[in-house]
This record gives C-alpha cells, sequence and structure tokens, in this order.
C-alpha cells in the first residue's frame, strides 16, 4: 500500500490519463474541464486511485458514489460520445434523470477520509 499524498495522488492522475508534467494539477483542478477527464477514462481513475491506495469507495452500485456523496441520478462524468444505447435511453428515458456534478482534484484527494481501507492480509 502507498501512502496516500496529495504528490502521489497527482503521479496516479498523470500516470492513469497520460497528463504531461507540464500541465498543472492543483487541488482545484477540475477533472473534467481542467484535465479532459471524461467518461469510462474518468471511472478508470477513480478505480486506479482505489487500486493504489487499497481503498474501497462503498457504493451500492459499485459506481464510488457514496464516499462522494452522490445522489442517485448524478454522475462525475459525461458521456464520451452517443452511441445507440445512450441515444434510445435518452429518448425514452431510462427512469433516473442524470445530471454531473464537478469533481476537482482536492476533493478526490479527500474522498478516502469518508472510505475505509481494504483488509489485503
Amino acid at each position: 500500500m502507498c501512502a496516500l499524498t496529495f504528490e502521489t495522488l497527482v503521479q496516479v492522475i498523470r500516470a492513469s490519463q497520460g497528463i504531461s508534467p507540464s500541465v498543472p494539477i492543483t487541488e482545484q483542478s477540475d477533472l473534467e474541464k481542467d484535465l479532459g477527464i471524461t467518461g469510462d477514462d474518468g471511472d478508470d481513475l477513480l478505480e486506479a486511485v482505489a487500486q493504489r491506495f487499497s481503498l474501497y469507495f462503498r457504493g451500492a452500485d459499485d459506481a464510488l458514489k457514496e464516499a462522494f456523496g452522490l445522489t442517485r441520478g448524478a454522475l462525475f462524468f459525461h458521456s464520451e460520445g452517443m452511441g445507440l444505447p445512450s441515444f434510445l435511453a435518452t429518448l425514452w428515458g431510462d427512469g433516473v434523470a442524470h445530471h454531473v456534478r464537478a469533481i476537482t482534484v482536492g476533493q478526490l484527494f479527500d474522498a478516502p477520509q469518508k472510505a475505509r481501507h481494504t483488509d489485503r492480509t
């Protein structure tokens, strides 16, 4: 297990997303707007953070939502594209109104306070 520091989190973000060291990453950096992390890439980042720091973000739908206080229908990332399933869900609705809530690197850093460490013994 690696100790979670802001610097190590930034390293995980850069490695997971291929972000150049020339791109500044601060606590106020918005993952989607400032760093261009969206869709499945955002989900991959959250999973990489959980694995690297041996964290388990509890969430009934395995989407890591509970640790971040997301309500039903809320998402962190916009879809990367509009495929046929997304298009049909938009036309007929899937019963849940979705909205995207911005998340900053600082909020991602604070989330482990709400998460529990996994037992890897």
